[in-house]
């Protein structure tokens, strides 16, 4: 968890769809770390990372941190042409 200041939006995104595809659920630390990194880097989210990061969650049972879900909804708005 100590490392999770270096990962840009696609590791976040990568990182929790592999684990909900694996049927893990994560520890409470790492997925919480996973979503302040990943509201701290909500800006650069392409819509590929916006989806995974959002499906993983749900398929993981977690309801996002409401700051992640609001970052993610706003990001969603942005980039919707690239959906």
């Amino acid at each position: 968890i100590a490392t999770a200041g270096g990962f840009d939006p696609q590791n976040v995104a990568n990182l929790v769809w592999a684990l909900a595809k694996m049927g893990v659920k994560p520890e409470a630390g790492l997925l919480k770390a996973m979503q302040e990194r990943a509201i701290a880097t909500a800006g650069g989210f392409d819509p590929q990372n916006v989806a995974n990061l959002v499906w993983a969650l749900a398929k993981m049972g977690v309801k996002p941190e409401a700051g992640l879900l609001k970052a993610m909804q706003e990001r969603a708005i942005a980039t919707a042409g690239g959906f």
